[in-house]
Formats: C-alpha cells, structure tokens, sequence
C-alpha cells in the first residue's frame, strides 16, 4: 500500500513549534481551494531539520508546496467520547512565494546622507 499527499495552498497562521525529549515539531495548517467556493484544511506536521526550516521560513500567507503522508489519529474527548482527525506528516515542502530577505548593504551603494551643496564648491 502507498500513502502518499501533495497540497499546494496557503499557510493559515504562522507555525507553532514546540520540543519532545530530542524531538522538535512544528504545525501549522494549510489551506487549499480545489473548487471556487470551496476551501479545504489540511493540518501539516513537520519533525526535526524540516521542524526547524518551517519555523523560521513559514509564514502567514505563504504559498507552500507540502509531500507527506496522511495519518489518521483517534483520542477521547473530556466527555468521553472518541473523536478522529487527519495530519499530513510533512516529508518536504517547498517555499512557492520569496522569502523576504534582509536588505544588505553594498559596498556599491549610494550614501543615505544630504551634502549641502556649499560645502563643495571650489
């Protein structure tokens, strides 16, 4: 049997992260519009390196490309009953928009600065 997701959508809130023993984790939701008036949410868990990439490239809005699997998990409500939900265990996901970079200075750069031009005449 194969178990395989591909989602291209939006990230719905910046990820959270959080530690286990050794283990870093980091979720967050995707949403996808397969239809106009139609949006799909699709809750997204990455482990380790990937935790790590997510935590400090994902963002709000970002468009990402996600591969994983889907895994089905079932635990008791405070009122006893069993409730099920799906997560994509995230195996790579790919960053679809820029990543908004620091600006660094060239050494080819204009000076931020005003001369008074009274100061270079001759």
């Amino acid at each position: 049997m194969y178990n395989k997701v591909v989602l291209v959508g939006n990230v719905a809130k910046d990820p959270q992260s959080k530690t286990v023993g050794e283990l870093k984790i980091t979720q967050f939701s995707v949403a996808t519009n397969a239809k106009k008036d139609h949006t799909e949410w699709f809750n997204v868990v990455c482990f380790n390196k990937l935790a790590d990439t997510a935590e400090r490239f994902v963002k709000k809005g970002s468009l990402l490309f996600v591969e994983g699997r889907l895994e089905t998990k079932t635990y008791t409500a405070k009122d006893g009953q069993k409730k099920t939900y799906q997560q994509t265990l995230a195996d790579n996901f790919k960053l679809l928009n820029k990543i908004d970079k620091p600006k660094q200075e060239s050494l080819f750069d204009e000076p931020e600065f005003a001369a008074d031009e009274d100061e270079f005449k001759f």
